[in-house]
Order: C-alpha cells, then sequence, then structure tokens
C-alpha cells in the first residue's frame, strides 16, 4: 500500500506505527513482531531491504530479487570489498604519524588472517563478523600473542553479513544482465537495483565505521584501553600503543625530530663542539657504534644497508633520517669511519653525500676507529706543536690527525708557490727536496699520522730547520727587500759600474748568485756592500751632472756674449736659449753617466751648430729691394756664415803628443794655420 506513496519511508519503525490498532498496545511488543514479519518476508523474497527501508516487490521484482540472492560470489571478493571499506574508507591512511618524532610509519593491511597489498614490519588486523573466531575474543587474544600487529576485533553484525552479500551480489548481477536484457521493464528494475546498491554502499561504509568504533583493540594479548571517538582516531591511538610496545628502542632517540638535511650540520659538529666525554654521548650513538664493533669482533662486514636494515626493524623502529643524523654523530666525534669502494671518507661534503645517496648504500662500509694509544697521539701532538710552531688545537686522535693533515696540506701549497717564484729568486729551487719530502706525508689518511708519520719525523725537521724555515723568513721579512733592492740596483746601474773604482758589484753579484743567499748573515753582507756601492755611484753620478751642466752654461756663456746674439729679439733670445734650459732639465734629472755625456756631445755636434746658424741668419741684415726704374745696383746677400768645430779641424802635426817646450811651439804653430785657413775660407770656429 505504501510503495508508491513517496512522502512515506517504509522503516520497521514507521512500519509498526503503521500497525498500530489501539493505544493501549504493546509498542516494543508489536515492533519486534513486525520486524520478524519483515524478515520473513525478506527471507521470501516478498519484500526487500535498503538499508533501513524496505520496499515491496512486484513479480517481476520479485522474480529479479529471487536471481539476485542465488547469485553466487567468491569469498575473496568479499573480503575484499569489505578491506576497501575498512582501510580506505574508514582508515584512509597508508602510513600513520607518531606524534613524538613525527614521522609516518606503513603498515601492512590484514583481514582475517590475510594480508592485503604487501608485508611490512608491523600490521593492522581486521577481524570481521566473517571471520570464524568472530566474537570469541579469548582465542583472538592468544592469536595475537607474538605478532606485531594491532588486532581490531569488530563485534558481531549479522546485518553486516547480510548486507555486504547483498551489495556484491546485486553489483555482480546488475552488471552481468543490464547489457542483454531485452525488457524496458527488467532494464528500469536493473537501473534501480543500481541506485539501490550505491545507496547500500554508503550505508554499509557508515555501518562498518560504526563497528570499528566499538571494536577490541588487542596487542600482543592485551586489550588496549583507548578513548571514545570515531573508528579512524581509535585505530590511530591504538597503532601508536603497537609502535611503542614493538619498537621499545624508539625512546632511544629522545624524542628528537631528525631530518635528512640535519646529516651535514652533524657531520659539521666537532668534537670539540659538543664533546667527546661519555657523559655527552647518547644512548642511540652508544647503541649503533656497539652494533658496528660486535660486527668487526664476529668477522663481519657491516655496511650502510646492514645498518639500516638493523635499526629500522624491532626493537628499535629508528626512520631513516634518525640513522643517517646518529650514524653522522659518530663520525663527527670520530668513533666511526666511513669507506666507499675502499676509499676513506673524510671531508664533509663527502661524507653528506655518501650518507645521503641510498642507491649506494651497499659499496658503504662501516669501521669503528681504531683505538690509538696516548703514547701515539702524544707524539704526534708534539711534532704537530714543533714542526708548525704551535700546539694544534685538537686533542681526539682523529681531530689532532685531520688538523696535523690540514697542516701538511697548507705548507705545501705555500712552498709550491714559492717555489713558483724560482725565476726572481733562483734559491728557491732549494725547495724541491723538501716538497717531494711533504708529497710523502700529504693527502694521507688520518691514521698515517698516527701510525706512520714516525718514520719521516727526522727529515722533515731537517728540512726544516735546513731549508723551509730559512726560505720562509726570508721572504717573508727585511732579507727580501734587501735581495730585491741589491738586484734591482745592479740592474738599473750596470751601466755605471765601470766608471766606479771597487768590486762591490761583483761582491754582490756573488753573494746573490749563491744558492744558501736565504741563509746566515749573507743579505747582512750585501747590505753593507749595496749602501757603500750606491754611494759611490751616486758621487760619481753627481760628478758628472755637475761638470756636464758646468760645460753647458760655458757654452751658454760664450754665444751668449756674441755680437750676433745682443742683435737678437727677446723672443728671438728666447728661443736660442730654450734647448739650453731643456738639456739641463735633462740632465738633472738623467742617473746613467753615459747617457749624461752623450746628450752633452749630440748637443755640442748637432743641436748648438743648429742654434749658432739660426742666430746669424736672424742677426743679418735683410737686403733692401731695389725700386723698379731705379739705376741703382741691387744688394747682394752675404754669404751664409758656417760654423766648424774646434775639435774637427785635421791640424798637421806628425807626433802622437807633445813632449816639451817646442813641441808645444810647433803644435800652436800648426793649429795657428789651420785656424786661420778655415777663417780666410769665410769660416767660423766654434769653441
Amino acid at each position: 500500500l505504501v510503495k508508491y506513496v513517496k512522502e512515506f519511508k517504509a522503516t520497521a519503525r514507521n512500519l509498526t506505527v503503521l500497525m498500530y490498532s489501539s493505544f493501549d498496545s504493546d509498542l516494543p511488543a508489536l515492533g519486534k513482531r513486525v520486524e520478524a514479519a519483515l524478515n520473513l518476508l525478506e527471507q521470501q523474497t516478498y519484500i526487500q531491504r535498503n538499508g533501513d527501508v524496505y520496499e515491496y516487490l512486484t513479480d517481476e521484482e520479485k522474480d529479479v530479487e529471487q536471481e539476485i540472492k542465488n547469485t553466487e560470489v567468491e569469498n575473496d571478493v568479499v573480503a575484499e570489498e569489505l578491506g576497501q571499506i575498512v582501510f580506505d574508507g574508514v582508515l584512509k591512511h597508508r602510513k600513520i604519524r607518531y606524534d613524538e618524532n613525527g614521522q609516518d610509519y606503513p603498515f601492512a593491511r590484514k583481514l582475517d588472517d590475510k594480508v592485503l597489498g604487501r608485508e611490512y614490519e608491523l600490521a593492522i588486523h581486521v577481524i570481521s563478523p566473517f571471520h570464524e573466531h568472530s566474537g570469541n575474543e579469548m582465542i583472538l587474544r592468544s592469536q595475537s600473542m607474538g605478532r606485531d600487529e594491532l588486532l581490531v576485533a569488530l563485534p558481531s553484525s549479522d546485518r553486516l553479513v547480510r548486507d555486504l552479500l547483498l551489495y556484491k551480489r546485486t553489483d555482480k548481477y546488475v552488471r552481468q544482465n543490464v547489457s542483454i536484457t531485452q525488457q524496458e521493464s527488467i532494464r528500469r528494475i536493473l537501473s534501480d537495483k543500481s541506485s539501490q546498491n550505491r545507496e547500500r554502499q554508503s550505508a554499509l561504509r557508515k555501518l562498518v565505521e560504526e563497528l570499528v568504533g566499538k571494536a577490541t583493540l588487542i596487542v600482543n594479548g592485551q586489550e588496549l584501553v583507548v578513548g571514545s571517538g570515531d573508528g579512524q582516531t581509535r585505530i590511530v591511538q591504538g597503532f601508536h600503543q603497537l609502535l611503542v610496545r614493538t619498537y621499545a628502542n624508539l625512546r632511544l632517540l629522545r624524542g628528537m625530530n631528525y631530518r635528512e638535511g640535519d646529516v651535514v650540520t652533524y657531520l659539521q659538529q666537532a668534537s670539540t663542539l659538543y664533546g667527546n666525554d661519555e657523559a655527552t654521548v647518547s644512548e642511540a650513538e652508544n647503541e649503533m657504534q656497539g652494533f658496528i664493533q660486535a660486527n668487526r669482533r664476529n668477522g663481519l662486514r657491516t655496511t650502510m644497508v646492514v645498518l639500516v636494515n638493523q635499526f629500522e626493524r624491532k626493537p628499535y623502529g629508528w626512520y631513516l633520517a634518525a640513522i643517517q643524523c646518529t650514524l653522522a654523530k659518530l663520525i663527527a666525534r670520530g668513533r666511526v669511519e666511513v669507506r666507499q669502494d675502499g676509499t676513506l671518507l673524510e671531508e664533509t661534503s663527502a661524507l653528506d653525500r655518501a650518507l645521503r645517496n641510498t642507491h649506494a648504500y651497499s659499496n658503504l662500509v662501516l669501521d669503528p676507529q681504531v683505538e690509538y694509544t696516548a703514547s701515539q697521539v702524544r707524539a704526534l701532538r708534539d711534532f704537530h706543536a714543533d714542526f708548525f710552531n704551535g700546539p694544534p688545537t685538537a686533542s681526539e686522535a682523529r681531530a689532532l690527525a685531520q688538523e696535523s693533515a690540514a697542516a701538511f696540506a697548507r705548507l705545501e701549497e705555500e712552498l709550491v708557490g714559492l717555489r713558483g717564484r724560482s725565476a726572481a729568486y733562483p734559491f728557491l729551487v732549494a725547495l724541491d727536496a723538501p716538497l717531494a719530502l711533504l708529497a710523502q706525508v700529504t693527502d694521507r689518511s688520518y691514521d698515517f699520522y698516527l701510525t706512520d708519520l714516525r718514520g719521516h719525523e727526522d727529515r722533515l725537521s731537517d728540512a726544516k730547520e735546513d731549508v723551509i724555515a730559512p726560505v720562509r723568513s726570508f721572504m717573508a721579512g727585511q732579507q727580501r727587500q734587501i735581495y730585491d733592492d741589491a738586484r734591482t740596483f745592479l740592474a738599473t746601474h750596470e751601466a755605471n759600474l765601470s766608471y766606479v773604482a771597487g768590486d762591490e758589484a761583483q761582491q754582490i753579484r756573488t753573494v746573490l748568485a749563491d744558492p744558501a743567499c736565504f741563509r746566515g748573515n749573507a743579505m747582512q753582507r750585501v747590505k753593507g756592500l749595496y749602501d757603500g756601492l750606491r754611494a759611490k755611484v751616486e758621487t760619481v753620478v753627481e760628478s758628472e751632472r755637475a761638470r756636464s751642466l758646468a760645460a753647458v752654461d760655458e757654452i751658454w756663456t760664450r754665444l751668449a756674449g756674441v755680437a750676433e746674439f745682443a742683435l737678437l729679439t727677446g723672443h728671438q733670445q728666447e728661443t736660442i736659449q730654450q734647448p739650453f734650459n731643456e738639456l739641463r732639465r735633462s740632465l738633472a734629472r738623467q742617473t746613467l753617466i753615459a747617457v749624461i755625456r752623450d746628450q752633452v756631445r749630440l748637443f755640442n755636434e748637432m743641436r748648438y751648430p743648429e742654434l749658432l746658424d739660426l742666430m746669424t741668419e736672424w742677426a743679418t741684415p735683410v737686403a733692401e729691394p731695389v725700386p723698379a726704374g731705379s739705376s741703382e745696383e741691387p744688394a747682394v746677400a752675404e754669404p751664409r756664415t758656417e760654423y766648424v768645430a774646434q775639435r774637427n779641424l785635421r791640424v798637421d802635426f806628425d807626433r802622437a803628443w807633445l813632449a816639451d817646450e817646442a813641441d808645444v811651439e810647433e803644435y800652436l804653430a800648426a793649429l795657428r794655420t789651420t785656424l786661420l785657413r778655415e777663417i780666410e775660407d769665410g769660416k767660423r770656429i766654434r769653441l
């Protein structure tokens, strides 16, 4: 009667009210009778239930419903559907975050003893009403003993069983028949069934969520006390308790929230920063170091893969970033060393890349650091202090060795740089032998400096005393300045040295060419020789300059005293005088004797005659032109006066020197004859 009344929902309660015959009827008892009648009618396929709503079936609908009930479905299909509802519809997580460390932990999905998907160390195991021991809590507890799983025992529910089976049967029947049926009425019924089935699926999800909220949570045979709440929250809280109980050593991390990016930070925290005292070493570090040492004692190789497998599993449950950072702390403290493909990794950047590259973990070998004796550490510390002129900052064996290795590398780099300047300082070739020694002790693993360096110490100390220290002192102090000054002076005044008496220049050259000039007081000796030689050169140069300037002044005086010069205008006189002034300024700047003399010579031979010619030309009157038609003869221009230098005249005298007064008189007579001959030729003699 109510099938086609859309406003009326045919629920069991509404039907009970509809069947209410009198006000004094027992409503609860009537409700039970109505529910019993509804169940019987549903079993006999007169009606169908969709959630809480019942609907009368027509003959065609009855036939279809009966065929649906007769449709067989596999148990695995039903279980898969229930698993999807529980894990995807209610739990909705593939991993569950543990709030103490902010890490996500994966888990295996299990339903009625069957794994749905991948296996993991931890599991969430749901016991559904389909399970053979559903409702038998004692058996379920005993079966959970020794398993690393959270058992979620759903309460029994006939409705869940019936509705889930009906849902899968309806889904299968509709999919098989909707495309092949020919009758429009049957097609409409199947469409309605499909729509009703979607509503049934939503109702199933709500029902399962309610059951999960009431489920009993069991871990290792013990029921968990979990606060009330929705199903998802209860499972998450129960999983947290499973984590704590399974991973008992998770507490060793002290709740630290490690990240992969922190690895380089912990690698850079050397032992001098946070100490290497046992009191500062965490339990997690001790646990990891103990595992590596135990493997070493048992002859087992510890790779990064082995380490991760050990500490990701129970009783640890450490996540990868925590394992990486804890190992980084041990490396920084010098308690563990890392080799990749047989090569010891010591650089922070190389270690950081290796620890974060999970693909190469199988080739990353971990070894406990070798224990070194106090005498080995003390010996290296004493040698470091003596050889590098200062005590090291590190005290722990590995850090001390690494500091020494860095000091050797810096010294080698410095000496290589000095050796590259041997073109300017030839004695620096003496560094070849020390550099060969340093090459044997540089870029070695840290254990070399604690065990094998002793075999090189005597030769290194001798090299330092004989070559390294003197060379470094020479190149960094006043001795190099003396060397540079002396060498520059010799190069600058090479042309003047032949005019200076004494052998100071040769002595300086000898000392500078000595391969051992950087030793002893050689530069003090050079300093004395250099100061004396410089004073001599300056005196000679100054004397030559004064003589040359006097000669120039003498020439100028003679030129300025001739009658022709007085005939010149002021501007012309300044023009004649300017070359003399320029020569004086040039001579004042010049430091080479030969150049001083050459400048004076060139002036006398070339510039001075030009000035005389110019002066004569300016002083000679210009002939007046004869007017046109005049009977006067035009004035004849006087010939140009030629000047000759006295020293260029050839005197007819057959002896090489003057020996007595007679020779002098004879030479003067010959000179007079030569001079008069030149004058008679119209020339003037330039003195």
